[in-house]
């Protein structure tokens, strides 16, 4: 935490130099095509016929796609074609065997997620699309383009400040009350010795694969499923909860039972949303739709439970993407703002962030 004063430069920089620019794409969106509206109340497409056992499959589907692409390299011997017969090569100048072994990993995951990333996207697209004939609808969504990306600034320049905040304030009060430090991204530590090549991969992951396969499955498959009726919701809600139990039984502590506490602890916030539109539209959004937002971004913070404590601010993430795939309809819209958000973090790190 001795660095906590220059990460928090450094990412203020970062979120002025992204802001800056998206700010600017924006107004040459709006100067071509001014939008009618913002964050327009069009609901989500409620053609969603796909069932819960599709959702799974493709959370489980996207996961496979990674260990198959890594199995294969391995045994191309791709990495010791491409970085020498001494691979895995030690990056760091401390660490010893551990660190190397550490790097090694990283590297082969990073890779195999880039090359995973064209049978992930199709997995995902194939759900959707073999049961929606409207697929173009849910991915442009029915507003237009400029009133989308309108919207998506929006919900971009209001959640991200808060989701940065938020992980500061928690990881604060962490070191504070634990004296622990927050646990480190792979990606993160990536960075920190990536040459060009690794962070031409990094950039590719952070930037447009990680947002488009993680929005196609938690706001389009998931959201879209649970968006049909509350007792989906709950269902994809206890799927989120049950996500983060097996850490906790495998290793059994107060650390890895995190996790699952917050999980639990919203279930008072799911609760206290659905009463508070229980008589008429909360936000312009209906009863059903807070329900399914709220259980897909437990779901999407309960996917990145293992770099702790960073589930809480993603969980505010999942919140806002959520909101504004239901108010545009537009699946592009969100994998903007989950790659505008993730460029942020991403502009730091090459900034020097620790």
């Amino acid at each position: 935490m001795e660095h906590w004063f220059d990460n928090t430069v450094r990412l203020v920089v970062a979120l002025l130099l992204v802001g800056g620019v998206f700010g600017i794409g924006v107004r040459w969106g709006r100067q071509r095509r001014p939008p009618t509206a913002t964050l327009a109340p069009q609901l989500p497409t409620r053609s969603a016929c796909w069932t819960l056992v599709e959702v799974i499959i493709g959370y489980v589907g996207i996961t496979f796609c990674v260990s198959f692409t890594l199995s294969l390299l391995r045994q191309m011997h791709f990495f010791e074609w491409l970085y020498g017969p001494a691979f895995p090569v030690e990056r760091t100048a401390e660490g010893g065997e551990e660190a190397e072994r550490r790097a090694a990993l990283m590297v082969q995951i990073l890779w195999a997620s880039v090359l995973a990333l064209p049978m992930q996207v199709g997995l995902l697209w194939f759900l959707i699309a073999w049961n929606e004939r409207t697929l173009s609808r849910r991915w442009f969504g029915r507003a237009g383009w400029s009133q989308s990306l309108d919207a998506t600034w929006r919900v971009w320049y209001i959640v991200t400040p808060a989701v940065f905040v938020t992980f500061g304030v928690v990881n604060l009060l962490r070191w504070g009350m634990l004296g622990k430090a927050p646990d480190v991204h792979p990606l993160t530590q990536i960075g920190a010795w990536a040459s060009e090549r690794e962070w031409a991969l990094l950039a590719g992951e952070v930037l447009f694969g990680a947002p488009l396969r993680e929005e196609l499955l938690f706001r389009g498959l998931a959201l879209g499923w649970a968006s049909v009726q509350r007792s989906r919701a709950d269902v994809l809600f206890g799927l989120a909860i049950l996500w983060t139990v097996p850490d906790w039984v495998m290793q059994p502590s107060l650390e890895s039972a995190s996790p699952l506490l917050f999980q639990l602890s919203l279930i008072g916030v799911y609760a206290w949303v659905w009463r508070a539109s229980a008589s008429a539209s909360f936000w312009g959004l209906e009863r059903e739709q807070w329900a399914a937002i709220l259980a897909s971004a437990a779901w999407f913070a309960a996917g990145h439970a293992g770099v702790w404590p960073s589930p809480i601010p993603l969980f505010i993430l999942g919140m806002g993407l959520g909101i504004l795939m239901v108010r545009t309809g537009s699946l592009w819209a969100v994998v903007t703002a989950h790659g505008a958000f993730n460029a942020v973090s991403l502009t730091a790190l090459a900034l020097g962030a620790k």
